[in-house]
């Protein structure tokens, strides 16, 4: 029959779901030692040889989202797994950091992802894309549309596009054993000219031409290699490069992957989850021994119970899909299974998931509420505004409840901000209907510009009060000025210095450079986030690049180097004895500054944490 659901044997459904998370603990062990190394030794076998399973973010992470659907209940958007990001995870490295700095100011998802973030195409999100494949098994347009409401919280473009190919890949793997045709589904979900889709095709165009391993990843590696050990775009393809090579293999297929070093961990554990979901058969007692069965959760993940073994995250995964077939109305239905459990409750009407999942917000908006009122704001193209100019906003509210409802919308300014434009509205809105307030946001000028305002929203749904908040960004203040070659000594500001407005801790050079004088610019900033003096400066630009903190020198560097993290800084960045406010000057080379990145972190710890509450402004004195 034409609307004939598929439907999957239940126990041929557990033992891909048991492979898969299986496949991933042992790529994930295999890898996990050999992260950021390109490229390692030859392993031929675990090195150094495991007795449990190696913690990994790669699994950590859909834990605390398997957790919060099992408290919550369906359905799956962007506002849980911030409550998730914000509650229950602590990690702070790249994208994790970023969207933990963005979720501080008030910046909600999808933008937290889209926004002042040097990691969108980092691997966060394609290494967490099994449990939504899980949870749509044989669906890949569900299994994508999971994906991509957790994928953008941290990031956009290409990390979003990776995390749909291999949700694409991993969904069908339930229905469908074929590795071309896999790759070829997977390939066609995504945008055939990003960077991602280039890569792995490359590795299909090479592979049987090249099968010397080594060769291969010379030649990947030389067309898309990338500073970042974690972008997604070569670490998909090594991915990639591993299934080929290994022929139908387990081993051979991790093994060739993690010898391609990079992100080798998720490489490995990624690749592993695949063969697994394929053929759990295929996976050999000297894989599986010395890891056991036994699930290693990461310290930083707080909050939650997880699953105490992968059997038991394998029964915890069915019980969620069998519900989420129901909620979503997939095409593929699971069989009959003994004894199962109880699914967890519905946190909206089955007819609000439905409407959530056809809506398309922007990457520009943060979603402020789910239910019975959808609110998403849209922000000026930069997000920051400049003390004195008015930002143009768009706040959409729809609802999103089980009856046509009375709406009201109020907006309120925080202190130091004024409003323009429609702020307040009242409507009869039928389900599904929208209606917007296009508003400004002007902030006035303050001595110190704080790094973050509440807009209040306020709004009733048939007399029923809600209240929401949104945050307003200030610009960042920096003096600019030219000198005619790089100062040896932190130069002296002129009277007639401007001020260069920064949209974000990234600001594009290129307006404001000179070709043969060097640019010079100049903030104070402060903070309040860490008790102690010492902080990690991270200044990063395309020419030769001089910090001074404090009026000593701290950062010289080329500029060769742009990975724009606190732990992988290398010579861009600096730990420094502060005190508080500190005066920073950067001297540029004008002849090829590409973009500014700054920031300021903790400055103790393997994978410090960005410092969010930062006050800045124009160096004065």
């Amino acid at each position: 029959m034409k609307n004939s659901k598929i439907v999957l044997p239940f126990e041929q459904y557990r033992r891909q779901v048991y492979g898969c998370w299986l496949g991933k603990s042992i790529g994930g062990t295999l890898g996990g030692p050999w992260e950021g190394r390109t490229p390692p030794k030859e392993l031929t076998f675990y090195d150094p040889i495991p007795t449990a399973m190696l913690e990994n973010d790669d699994l950590d992470l859909q834990l605390v989202w398997l957790a919060r659907l099992r408290e919550s209940g369906f359905p799956i958007t962007g506002t849980l797994f911030a409550k998730g990001w914000s509650e229950n995870i602590q990690a702070w490295p790249d994208e994790y950091g970023t969207t933990r700095r963005n979720l501080d100011q008030g910046l909600l998802p999808p933008l937290s992802g889209a926004y002042d973030n040097g990691f969108t195409a980092g691997m966060g999100s394609a290494i967490r894309t099994e449990l939504w494949a899980c949870l749509a098994p044989g669906d890949p347009d569900l299994a994508r549309y999971f994906t991509r409401e957790d994928a953008r919280c941290d990031h956009a473009t290409e990390g979003v596009w990776a995390a749909e190919f291999l949700a694409t890949v991993e969904s069908l793997a339930f229905v469908e054993k074929d590795r071309d045709r896999l790759i070829a589904a997977g390939l066609e979900a995504i945008p055939a000219d990003c960077r991602v889709a280039k890569a792995i095709r490359f590795v299909l165009e090479n592979w049987e031409k090249t099968p010397d391993r080594r060769a291969l990843f010379e030649k990947l590696d030389a067309a898309h290699g990338h500073q970042n050990f974690t972008d997604v775009a070569i670490n998909l393809a090594i991915t990639v490069l591993g299934w080929c090579l290994g022929r139908g293999d387990f081993g051979r297929a991790i093994l060739a992957a993690v010898n391609c070093g990079y992100d080798a961990d998720c490489t490995c554990a990624t690749l592993g989850a695949i063969l697994g979901l394929l053929d759990p058969d295929g996976i050999s007692d000297e894989w599986k021994k010395p890891i056991g069965d036994k699930i290693a959760l990461g310290g930083y993940i707080t909050g939650v119970n997880p699953p105490e073994t992968l059997a038991e995250l394998t029964a915890q995964t069915a019980v969620l899909a069998r519900e989420s077939q129901r909620v979503y109305g997939s095409r593929v239905a699971l069989g009959k299974a003994p004894g199962a459990a109880k699914a967890p409750a519905v946190r909206y009407p089955e007819k609000t998931s439905a409407l959530l999942r056809s809506m398309d917000v922007a990457d520009s908006a943060s979603v402020l509420s789910d239910y019975p009122i959808h609110l998403a704001l849209h922000y000026p193209e930069f997000v920051r505004v400049a003390p004195g100019k008015s930002g143009k906003f768009r706040l959409v509210a729809t609802n999103t409840g089980a009856k046509k409802s009375k709406i009201s919308v109020r907006l309120r300014a925080p202190l130091g901000w004024k409003l323009g434009g429609a702020t307040a509205k009242v409507l009869s809105l039928p389900v599904g209907a929208s209606f917007a307030l296009a508003f400004t946001a002007t902030p006035e000028e303050s001595a110190w510009r704080p790094y973050s305002a509440d807009l209040e929203i306020e709004t009733t749904v048939d007399s029923v009060p809600m209240k929401a908040t949104a945050g307003l960004l200030l610009t960042i203040p920096m003096r600019s000025w030219t000198v005619d070659a790089m100062p040896n000594t932190e130069p002296l500001r002129p009277k007639n210095a401007k001020i260069l407005e920064g949209a974000s801790h990234f600001v594009d050079l290129a307006p404001h450079a000179v070709p043969g004088r060097v640019l010079v610019l100049q903030f104070e900033m402060k903070d309040f986030m860490t008790r102690n003096s010492l902080r990690r400066f991270v200044v990063q630009s395309s020419g030769q690049t001089r910090v001074w903190i404090a009026g000593k020198q701290a950062i010289d560097h080329d500029g060769a180097w742009h990975v724009s993290a606190l732990h992988r800084a290398g010579k861009t960045a600096a730990d420094v004895e502060t005190s508080m406010p500190t005066r920073v000057t950067l001297a540029i080379d004008g002849k090829n500054p590409g973009p500014l990145f700054h920031a300021v972190g903790e400055a103790k710890g393997n994978c410090n944490r960005w410092i969010s509450k930062l006050e800045y402004r124009a160096a004065e004195g």
